[in-house]
C-alpha cells in the first residue's frame, strides 16, 4: 500500500483527532495524519481512520478507539504531537493513551477550536438544542443592534 510505504519513510507525523456527535446521537472520531513526505516537500494530510465511536465520550473509550487505529498507519514511534480540541475528556484520553503507548508525545489543544468558541460565546452565537429558530433570530438581531436586553452583567 502506497500510503503505508510513504509513512515508513517519513521522520515524524502529527496526528489530529476530532470527536463529535451527530444529532442522531451517533459519535465519531476522525484521526488525520499530517506529514512531509520528503525534505522541503509539501505538507500532506491523510485520513488514518474514521471511527464509529460506540458508547459515551469517556477518556477510556476515546483512548481505546484511537489506540486501536494507530497500528493501521504503522508510525506509532514517529508521532510528535497529537492535537485535539480542548475538551477535558480529550486531555484525559491523551494522558491515558500516552500510558498505553509507552512513548512520549506532546498533546496540544487546537487554537482554532479555542478561537471559534471564544467568538461564538462572546457574540451569543452558541445554539443549544432547546433554542428555537425565533430565539436564534432574536439573538442575531440583538447582536446587530448592540442590545443585550438591558442586562449589563452579561459575561
Amino acid at each position: 500500500m502506497v500510503f503505508i510505504d510513504t509513512l515508513k519513510e517519513i521522520p515524524s507525523i502529527e496526528l489530529t483527532i476530532d470527536v463529535w456527535a451527530r444529532s442522531s446521537r451517533r459519535s465519531f472520531i476522525g484521526v488525520v495524519g499530517h506529514y512531509y513526505p520528503e525534505v522541503n516537500g509539501q505538507l500532506r494530510r491523510t485520513l488514518i481512520d474514521f471511527i464509529d465511536l460506540k458508547g459515551r465520550h469517556t477518556r477510556a473509550n476515546i483512548a481505546d478507539s484511537v489506540y486501536a487505529a494507530l497500528p493501521k498507519c504503522n508510525c506509532v514511534s514517529k508521532i510528535c504531537p497529537f492535537t485535539t480540541d480542548s475538551a477535558s475528556t480529550n486531555f484525559r484520553a491523551m494522558d491515558l493513551l500516552r500510558e498505553r503507548m509507552v512513548v512520549t508525545f506532546a498533546h496540544l489543544g487546537c487554537a482554532g477550536h479555542k478561537l471559534h468558541l471564544s467568538v461564538t460565546n462572546s457574540f451569543g452565537l452558541c445554539v443549544t438544542e432547546s433554542a428555537s429558530v425565533e430565539d436564534i433570530g432574536r439573538s442575531q438581531e440583538d447582536i446587530e443592534s448592540g442590545s443585550n436586553d438591558g442586562n449589563d452583567d452579561v459575561p
